[in-house]
């Protein structure tokens, strides 16, 4: 319950280019490489803009050096762009998982995004390259913390339809 950082997000995700509007923060503390890791969903619609915002902690202290990162998040189908709306937030020892509820800037559905980003070159600020995953079939997902550092997997729980849970 103690303030131990505090600073506005735009100031905290100044200098990446970010816009005025980001929400849906998560945050987690990473049991196996001993840091903290921040994300903010950001959305614009003039230009149309979705990006994960990912700040990732050099060590235990969230009052000390941050490497911060400004992610593709929009998606675009059949020439309709959609957003990352929603965010889920995992990891394991090789990646950091972000999901997202993909909607058209416009208005529809279109299936869950998955965001995975290599842990390593995060720790000490190298360049982030992310893979991306497409599932129409899912929505709201929510990504496992995976603690053993023996394990090569990341779990998902997601609503499958109306009725349904999903594991992947």
């Amino acid at each position: 319950g103690t303030l131990t950082f505090q600073q506005t997000a735009s100031n905290f995700y100044s200098g990446l280019g970010a816009g005025s509007f980001i929400f849906d923060p998560k945050c987690y503390y990473d049991r196996v490489h001993q840091g903290v890791v921040v994300i903010f969903a950001e959305r614009g619609t003039n230009p149309q803009v979705s990006k994960i915002l990912l700040a990732v902690s050099d060590d235990n202290n969230p009052a000390g050096v941050w490497h911060k990162y400004r992610i593709e998040a929009r998606m675009t189908i059949s020439g309709t762009n959609y957003w990352l709306d929603y965010p889920g937030l995992g990891y394991n020892k090789d990646a950091v998982v972000v999901s997202g509820n993909m909607f058209s800037f416009g208005s529809g559905f279109a299936g869950v995004q998955y965001i995975v980003v290599p842990t390593a070159p995060l720790l000490s600020g190298g360049a982030a390259t992310a893979r991306y995953i497409f599932d129409e079939d899912g929505s709201s997902v929510q990504i496992s913390e995976v603690l053993d550092p023996n394990l090569d997997r990341v779990y998902a729980a997601s609503r499958g339809g109306n009725s349904s849970l999903d594991i992947y």
